[in-house]
């Protein structure tokens, strides 16, 4: 299992979130899904997208890094 990283900023400074896989693909994956069959449509996106798509997308995307 891999794990996320990404600084999120407050009004007391910046604190890093860490993010397993499985909580991405949780949390923020039906978004993604959402944004992607409204621009390119479901059957395309369901034929040419995989789980690792939405993640690399979400680590651009969030200037996220793998933790150890």
């Amino acid at each position: 299992m891999k794990y996320w990283c990404r600084n999120t900023p407050t009004k007391s400074g910046d604190i890093v979130e860490t993010f397993s896989e499985e909580e991405l693909i949780q949390y923020f994956y039906g978004e993604w899904y959402t944004k992607m069959v409204a621009k390119y449509g479901k059957e395309h996106v369901d034929k040419n997208y995989l789980d690792q798509d939405f993640i690399d997308d979400w680590v651009s995307v969030n200037y996220a890094w793998e933790s150890d």
